[in-house]
């Protein structure tokens, strides 16, 4: 089989184990909203908790950069989803029996949160070393496939089990799942190996902030992403202002609207699982960017709500490429020994921006009339495709001069 490869060796324990996990994660998240409704009657403390642990990824990322180049990371994988599988239990029973507090889910958002953090940079550098090079972009791809369906079926299924089951049984169920995960994730072959060299010093836990910038692929990457983040992060925001003024009285079709977006962008991960090739990005990332931002543009305007669905059908696929390509990318460009550190600290500075991208959204749509919302955030667009597109550059720059200097025949 052509695609067999997804189902065999090292990559199939790291996408299942992590797809096991995820769910697990995921489902915690939403049931803190649940939790937090049904037992103080505000979703504010389960938003709260749920924002503690990205608090908690963001400041942990140089420790676990360093822990994912330093040690065997399918081990660091399994030995982080043991402890979240022991938490969730925990938190299960007390729950079970009626023990339960915001206090106590704090404590215990705040443990599982390293856990999770640790897992982020060692799952990352292992995909392409666990498959072949020519692969890189579509085991990203399936790796999106899962991501995305995560999102499409959590919400209904936590809807599900909350009317059947407690809380404590939920969370026992997430044990679970993380507890099945372990018995993947731990027989992971890492062939880098544990790298004794990477010390435990102030150098080596910034080598990845400092790849930052002194990497050029990288850093024009970048400043790419971080403008993507900034303006994309509170897109939710413009899609509920925009539906409400297209369909009155009914806020629920910006939620409908939100999963159209989703539905374009798990269609393009599928596509891409089959036909993506690296030496598609440096013009396919650029060019949909611009498109992307060429349909955007408009939207406020338009007033028909199949061609408004049309049109968000069609930007999720691109983003959804687009992205895709550019984390294939990302691990070539982040190639060496300190790959973990290196990818730990730019999805840490990408996520440090996404409050503040919903921040931004929330002024600009104070400021700006509504019809010109989707316009302002297309703008940018053609500086994001810029970036892209220089950072490619340059990488493809390097590579050929290394491969130049490996074959000119020696004095």
């Amino acid at each position: 089989m052509k695609n067999s490869w997804i189902f065999k060796g090292d990559f199939f324990k790291l996408w299942s184990g992590t797809f096991l996990s995820l769910l697990s994660s995921t489902l915690f998240y939403y049931s803190l909203i649940w939790w937090s409704l049904n037992e103080t009657d505000s979703a504010l403390s389960g938003s709260l908790i749920i924002g503690l642990g990205m608090g908690i990824s963001i400041a942990l990322s140089p420790i676990t950069g360093w822990l994912a180049d330093r040690f065997h990371r399918g081990r660091i994988i399994a030995f982080s989803d043991m402890m979240i599988s022991v938490l969730f239990f925990i938190i299960g029973l007390l729950a079970i029996f009626n023990f339960t507090s915001v206090l106590l889910l704090f404590f215990a958002r705040a443990l599982i949160s390293i856990g999770l953090a640790a897992i982020q940079p060692a799952s990352r550098s292992l995909i392409s070393d666990t498959v072949e090079k020519d692969l890189i972009e579509k085991g990203v791809a399936f790796q999106e496939v899962l991501n995305q369906v995560t999102q499409v079926i959590v919400p209904i299924l936590t809807g599900i089990l909350f009317t059947f089951l407690p809380f404590g049984y939920v969370w026992f169920l997430c044990g679970c799942l993380t507890f099945i995960s372990i018995f993947l994730e731990f027989f992971i072959k890492d062939r880098r190996g544990s790298q004794k060299e990477v010390t435990f010093s102030r150098k080596e836990l910034f080598t990845g902030f400092i790849n930052l910038f002194n990497n050029k692929p990288l850093r024009n990457l970048l400043y790419g992403t971080s403008i993507q983040q900034l303006l994309f992060s509170g897109f939710p925001i413009y899609i509920a202002i925009w539906t409400s003024l297209l369909i009155k009285d009914k806020e629920w079709v910006g939620g409908v609207f939100q999963s159209i977006w989703g539905m374009g962008t798990l269609l393009a991960a599928i596509t891409l699982s089959f036909l993506a090739k690296q030496e598609h990005l440096k013009i396919v990332a650029p060019a949909l960017m611009i498109i992307f931002g060429l349909l955007l543009a408009p939207l406020g305007w338009i007033k028909n709500v199949f061609i408004g669905l049309t049109l968000f059908v069609i930007t999720g696929a691109i983003s959804g490429i687009v992205n895709i390509y550019l984390e294939g990318f990302l691990q070539r460009v982040t190639e060496g020994s300190d790959r973990g550190r290196s990818l730990g600290a730019f999805f840490a500075v990408n996520s440090s921006l996404m409050p503040l991208g919903y921040a931004l959204a929330g002024m600009i749509s104070e400021i700006i009339d509504e019809n010109f919302l989707f316009l302002i955030v297309a703008l940018p667009t053609p500086l994001v495709s810029f970036f892209i597109f220089r950072s490619v550059q340059i990488w493809e720059g390097k590579v050929k001069k290394s491969y130049e200097t490996e074959k000119a025949p020696p004095l």
